[in-house]
């Protein structure tokens, strides 16, 4: 597949990803009509959640650490965005900057070329050396972030056929740590 058709199919997956995003937060009040949280349960959540942010953070501090280490793909491309968008140029801008570091760092390559393209770079200049699984990484990771919402309780509870909702109910309520709201 050509660069042009992964930057295609990139952005559809975004627009696709805000699309699911919005549905979800519609999904969710909806559920969240029928359902609650167990308080008690509420508070384990929570530390396990804020146990887990500790260790992600963690990982992505070594993950940036070895990436600072290695040539990664793109890095002409990262450069050349980087000479444009530093907050210490005339031209530069600090929240541009910091999402192509982002993307650098993350090796989205395809989000770099969208910043690219978006100043106009003839990036066919700068994608001759990057091998195209970069290309369908980055998209499989957003096909991901999109199935991954679509996996939800709420994206099934009100997605799925009237009749079916009364056995789900039953299935959420014996294995998921909230109750029927009254």
């Amino acid at each position: 597949m050509s660069y042009k058709k992964w930057i295609l199919k990139y952005k559809w997956l975004q627009e696709e990803i805000v699309d699911v995003n919005n549905l979800l937060e519609i999904y969710v009040k909806e559920f969240n009509q029928n359902f609650e949280d167990n308080p008690d349960i509420e508070k384990i959540r929570q530390q396990a959640i804020n146990e887990e942010k500790i260790e992600n953070l963690k990982e992505e501090q070594e993950e940036q650490e070895e990436t600072i280490k290695e040539d990664k793909p793109g890095k002409k491309l990262y450069k050349q965005l980087s000479k444009i968008y530093h907050p210490d140029r005339k031209t530069g801008d600090e929240d541009k900057f910091k999402l192509i570091s982002k993307l650098y760092k993350s090796g989205n390559i395809l989000g770099l070329i969208l910043e690219a393209t978006e100043l106009d770079f003839n990036v066919k200049d700068y994608i001759e050396d990057i091998d195209h699984d970069f290309f369908e990484k980055n998209c499989n990771e957003l096909e991901e972030e999109i199935i991954s919402s679509k996996n939800t309780l709420a994206w099934h509870w009100s997605t799925m056929p009237e009749k079916a909702k009364n056995d789900f109910k039953s299935y959420i309520l014996k294995t998921q740590p909230i109750k029927e709201r009254k």
